[in-house]
C-alpha cells in the first residue's frame, strides 16, 4: 500500500526524524489537502507511484533529506488551526490527517487520484496521510518490532479513516502486497472505517463484470493470503509475518478477517459507485446480487437511506429518474430483507414495484426484467415474514416474465428456482422442491461450472432436500461437495460456508451423532459471530440448533441457556409477532417443563400461542401444534377445562389442514383423556374410538400410538363398569407393547398389568388379579427398586388382593412394606401414608 519499500516509510508516524526546519518531538500524523495532490497530478499524471517518488518527490527534498510535507512551510504548534500555507480556497494545505491512504508502488498516480477525488466528493476537505509525501523517502533506518505494533496502528487510529485504492479493478495489486494487507488488518483491529475505491474511469467495465457475474468480479478476495503476499523488501515482509503470527489466531485469523471485511468494503464501494452515478441498471444488478452474495446489510441500508434523503431534498425538476428511484428502493428492500427486517422490506419493495411499473409506462419500455427482479426480492421478503402464499405468488409472477424473456436455462431463472425450492421445502412440499433444485443445479453446472458458489449453493439446497427426505447419506455427500467449493471460492468465513457447516450439523444431529453435530454448529457459530455479529437472526438460529443438540444429549441446562439466547435475539430483531419467535418460545417452554418448572412452561407456551396466532393466524398448522403443547401443560397443572378448549381448537386446525390423520388421532385421544379426568366417561368414548380408528388406518394395528389409545379406551370402559371391554382393550395394548419392547421390564408394561389387575379385582377374579399385580411389582423392583413410591403402590395393590382372598398375614406384610416406603418418602401425614396405615391396622386387628 503505502509507497515505500522499507520500514522507514512510516518514520514520521510515531517519533519524528529531526527535520531541518523544526525541533524534534512527537506530533500528530499530518496529512495534505487534495489541492497539494492536484498540483502534482497536473504535471505527473502518467507516472506510477514509484515513479512519482523518484522523479518528483525525491528531487525536491534531497537537500533537506526530509519528508515532502516538511517543505510546506509548517512553523506553528501542532494544534494550531492555521497550519501551514493555505490553498486557493482558504484551506490549510496540511493539517492532522483524517484519512490514511493505502496503495501500492505499482499503482498509477492517475488511478490513485481518481479514487481520492471520489473520496473527496463524499468527504470534502479530508487531509490525506500519504506515505510518499508524509514520510522521509531518503531515510533507510531499520525499525524495531515495537514500531509495527505501536507507531503504525497509532497513525491509522488517529486518522480515523482508511482509503484502500483497488486498482486495476480486475486485479487490484493491493490484494497481493504485504503492506496493504497488513494495513487493512491494522485498520480492522483499530475499528477504523475503511473505504475501498475503484478508479472512476473503470466504472463501466466494473459494472459490466458485476452484472455478468458478481462472484467472478469479487473472486480474488477468496485468495487473500498474507503469507503469500509480496513486498519489495524482504525485511519488511519478515516483520509483517512476525507481527501477524503473534496476533490472536495467527495468520489464518488475519486472512479470514481481511477477507470478510474486504467483501463488505467491496460491496459498499460498488453501491457508492452505482448510486453516485444514479445508474439504475447498476443498482438493480446489485439488488439482485445482494440476495446471492450479500454479507452485511446495515451498511447498504445506511447508504441507500442517505441517498434517498439527498435526492428528496433536490429542487423540483432536478430529481433523479423514476427508474433510478425504483432501483434504489429495490436495493434498500433487498438489504432490509438480508438483515431480516422483512416487514420493512415488504413496504420498501412494494414502493419499488410501484415506481418500476410507473417508469415503464412513462418511458414506453417493453422490457420488464426490472419488474421481475423486484418480484423475486419481494417474494423473498414475504418468505421471511412467513407468508408463504404471497411469496409463492410473487415468485410465480417473476417466473412467467423471466422464462418468457430469457429462456428456461438462464441463470436468473435458476436463481429463482433456488429461492422457490427453499420456499417449497419450508412449506413441506419436498417433491416439488426436489424438482426445482435439480433444474437449478443443472443450469448452474452448465452456465458456471461445478466450481462456482452458485453451483455450490444449489448443491447444498439438494442436500437439504435429501435431509428432509431422511436420506442423510446423500445429504452429507451434497453438503461436503458444496462446502469444498465454498471454502475454496468464498473462503472459510463466508456466510454461505457457515450455512453449509450448520446444515452438516443438522444432518449429524438427525443421525444421532450429537457430538459431531455440535462440532459443526460451533464452527458455523464462530463464522456468524465474526461476520454478522451476536445479535443477528442467523446467530439466533445457530443458538437454537446448539440448544437442540444439548437437549438431545440430556444437558437441559445448556440447552435452555442457548434457547434463551436465541429468544432474546429474535425478540429484538424479528419481534414478538413472528413464526420463528413462536417456535423459540415453545422450545423454551418445553425445556422448562422437562426441568419441572410447569409454571414457567405454561407462561411461555401462552406467549408462543399468542405469537403464532398474530403471525400466522388462528387456523395455521403451527398454531395448532403449539395449542396442543399448551393444553398438555394445562392438564399437568390441573387446568382441565381450558386444556379441553385448546385441544378442541387444535383438532379443528389439524383436520382442516391435514385431514383426519395421525395428528388428529393424537388430539382426539388427548380430548378423550381429559373427559375421563373430568368424569365425563360417556363423552370420552366417542373421541377415543375415533382416535383408535384413525390410528389403525394410518399407523397400523401394532403401532405404539395405537397401543396407547387402546390403553386409554380400556380406562374409559373400566370407569363405566364394563370390565370385559376394559380387559380386552388393556390386553390389546399389552400385546402391542410386548411386541415393541419384548420381555424387558418397562414401566408402561407394568402400568398395564396394574390396570388389568384392578379390573380383575372388580370382577372378583382374585387369582388373575394377584398374578397381574405381582407382575407389576416385579417390574417395579427391577426398574426403580424397593424404596420408590411406585413400588410401594404396587405392594399396596398386592396386599389389597391378598386381603380380599382372606390371606391377612401376607396382606399385612405387603401393606407394611408399602407403609415403610411412604413414611420415608412422604412422612406420616401424607394421604397415601395415612391410607396405608389404615390398611395395616385393619388386617392386624
Amino acid at each position: 500500500m503505502g509507497c515505500c519499500t522499507s520500514r522507514d516509510r512510516y518514520a514520521d508516524a510515531g517519533e519524528w526524524e529531526e527535520p531541518v526546519t523544526r525541533a524534534a518531538g512527537p506530533r500528530k500524523p499530518l496529512g495534505v489537502h487534495v489541492s497539494v495532490l492536484q498540483l502534482f497530478f497536473k504535471h505527473h499524471a502518467a507516472l506510477t507511484m514509484a515513479e512519482l517518488c523518484e522523479k518528483a518527490i525525491k528531487p525536491v527534498t534531497i537537500l533537506q533529506a526530509c519528508a515532502y510535507i516538511d517543505t510546506l512551510g509548517l512553523d506553528t504548534a501542532e494544534d494550531d488551526v492555521d497550519l501551514g500555507s493555505r490553498t486557493p480556497f482558504g484551506r490549510s494545505r496540511i493539517a492532522p490527517a483524517t484519512c490514511f491512504v493505502s496503495h501500492t508502488w505499482q499503482t498509477k498516480f492517475s488511478d490513485v487520484m481518481e479514487c481520492i477525488q471520489q473520496h473527496e466528493r463524499a468527504f470534502p476537505n479530508t487531509y490525506y496521510w500519504f506515505a510518499v509525501l508524509s514520510t522521509n523517502q531518503h531515510a533507510q533506518i531499520e525499525k524495531p518490532l515495537e514500531w509495527a505494533t505501536a507507531a503504525l496502528p497509532e497513525t491509522i487510529r488517529v486518522a480515523g479513516n482508511m482509503l484502500l485504492v483497488a486498482a486495476p479493478y480486475s486485479a487490484p495489486t493491493a490484494l497481493t502486497r504485504a503492506w496493504c494487507l497488513f494495513e487493512a488488518h491494522v485498520a480492522i483491529r483499530a475499528g477504523v472505517h475503511c473505504a475501498v475505491r475503484f478508479p472512476g474511469s473503470q466504472r463501466d467495465d466494473l459494472k459490466q463484470a458485476i452484472l455478468d457475474d458478481y462472484f467472478m468480479a469479487t473472486a480474488r478476495l477468496a485468495f487473500i493470503n498474507l503469507e503469500k503476499a509480496e513486498s519489495a523488501s524482504a525485511s519488511d515482509r519478515d516483520l509483517i509475518i512476525e507481527v501477524s503470527r503473534a496476533s490472536d489466531g495467527g495468520i489464518p485469523a488475519v486472512n479470514n478477517s481481511i477477507k470478510w471485511h474486504a467483501r463488505r468494503w467491496y460491496l459498499q464501494a460498488f453501491v457508492s459507485m452505482a448510486i453516485d452515478a444514479e445508474d439504475a441498471q447498476f443498482v438493480q444488478g446489485l439488488a439482485l446480487a445482494l440476495g446471492q452474495y450479500g454479507t452485511d446489510a446495515d451498511d447498504i441500508i445506511t447508504q441507500c437511506n442517505a441517498m434517498l434523503q439527498k435526492v428528496e431534498g433536490r429542487p423540483d425538476g432536478k430529481g433523479p429518474s423514476r427508474l433510478f428511484l425504483a432501483s434504489l428502493h429495490h436495493l434498500l428492500g433487498a438489504a432490509q430483507s438480508l438483515g431480516s427486517h422483512h416487514k420493512d422490506a415488504v413496504t420498501t419493495l412494494t414502493k419499488a414495484l410501484e415506481l418500476t411499473l410507473a417508469a415503464l409506462v412513462e418511458t414506453n419500455a417493453t422490457s420488464n426484467l426490472d419488474v421481475a427482479g423486484t418480484y423475486v426480492t419481494l417474494g423473498a421478503a414475504y418468505h421471511g415474514t412467513g407468508d408463504f402464499a404471497r411469496a409463492g405468488e410473487y415468485y410465480n409472477k417473476a417466473a412467467a416474465i423471466l422464462v418468457d424473456t430469457l429462456g428456461a436455462t438462464h441463470r436468473r431463472v435458476a436463481d429463482l428456482h433456488d429461492r422457490k425450492a427453499a420456499l417449497l421445502l419450508d412449506s413441506g412440499d419436498i417433491s416439488a422442491a426436489r424438482e426445482l433444485t435439480e433444474k437449478a443445479l443443472a443450469v448452474y453446472e452448465s452456465a458456471c461450472g461445478a466450481f462456482h458458489p452458485s453451483t455450490a449453493r444449489a448443491r447444498a439446497a439438494m442436500g437439504h432436500v435429501h435431509l428432509r427426505s431422511q436420506d442423510t447419506s446423500r445429504a452429507i455427500e451434497c453438503f461436503q461437495a458444496a462446502l469444498a467449493v465454498q471454502q475454496a471460492t468464498l473462503g472459510e468465513t463466508h456466510p454461505d460456508t457457515g450455512a453449509t457447516l450448520s446444515a452438516m450439523g443438522t444432518t449429524y444431529l438427525t443421525t444421532g451423532d450429537h457430538a459431531k453435530a455440535l462440532g459443526y454448529y460451533d464452527r458455523a457459530l464462530a463464522i456468524s459471530l465474526a461476520t454478522v455479529g451476536a445479535t443477528h437472526p442467523t446467530t439466533a438460529q445457530l443458538y437454537g440448533s446448539i440448544a437442540l443438540a444439548h437437549r438431545l444429549q440430556g444437558n437441559l441446562d445448556r440447552a435452555l441457556e442457548f434457547h434463551l439466547k436465541d429468544l432474546e435475539i429474535k425478540q429484538t430483531t424479528i419481534g414478538e409477532v413472528h413464526r420463528d419467535t413462536a417456535k423459540t418460545y415453545a422450545a423454551c417452554a418445553g425445556l422448562y417443563l422437562l426441568r419441572g418448572d410447569g409454571g414457567r412452561a405454561l407462561e411461555l407456551y401462552r406467549r408462543a400461542v399468542a405469537s403464532s396466532m398474530a403471525a400466522l393466524g388462528d387456523s395455521h398448522p403451527e398454531t395448532g401444534k403449539v395449542l396442543g403443547s399448551l393444553a398438555g401443560v394445562m392438564v399437568a397443572k390441573g387446568i382441565h377445562h381450558e386444556a379441553l378448549q385448546c385441544y378442541e381448537q387444535a383438532l379443528g386446525i389439524a383436520i382442516a389442514s391435514g385431514g383426519e390423520g395421525p395428528d388428529a388421532a393424537a388430539l382426539l385421544s388427548a380430548i378423550g383423556r381429559i373427559h375421563l379426568i373430568l368424569g365425563h366417561t360417556d363423552e370420552a368414548l366417542a373421541p377415543l374410538n375415533k382416535a383408535l380408528t384413525l390410528c389403525r388406518t394410518h399407523l397400523g394395528e401394532n403401532h405404539a400410538e395405537t397401543g396407547r389409545v387402546f390403553s386409554t379406551l380400556g380406562g374409559a370402559y373400566a370407569s363405566q363398569g364394563d370390565f370385559d371391554h376394559a380387559l380386552e382393550c388393556y390386553g390389546r395394548a399389552l400385546e402391542i407393547q410386548l411386541a415393541i419392547l419384548g420381555e424387558k421390564p418397562d414401566p408402561e408394561i407394568g402400568r398395564l398389568y396394574s390396570a388389568m389387575g384392578m379390573a380383575c379385582v372388580s370382577k372378583g377374579d382374585y387369582e388373575k388379579a394377584l398374578e397381574l399385580h405381582g407382575r407389576d411389582l416385579a417390574i417395579k423392583l427391577q426398574t426403580v427398586g424397593e424404596n420408590d413410591p411406585s413400588t410401594a403402590t404396587a405392594c399396596n395393590s398386592v396386599g389389597h388382593v391378598l386381603e380380599q382372598r382372606g390371606d391377612r398375614a401376607n396382606a399385612r406384610n405387603m401393606y407394611s412394606r408399602a407403609l415403610n416406603v411412604f413414611l420415608f418418602a412422604f412422612g406420616s401425614q401424607h394421604p397415601q401414608t395415612i391410607e396405608c396405615q389404615q390398611n395395616v391396622d385393619r388386617v392386624t386387628g
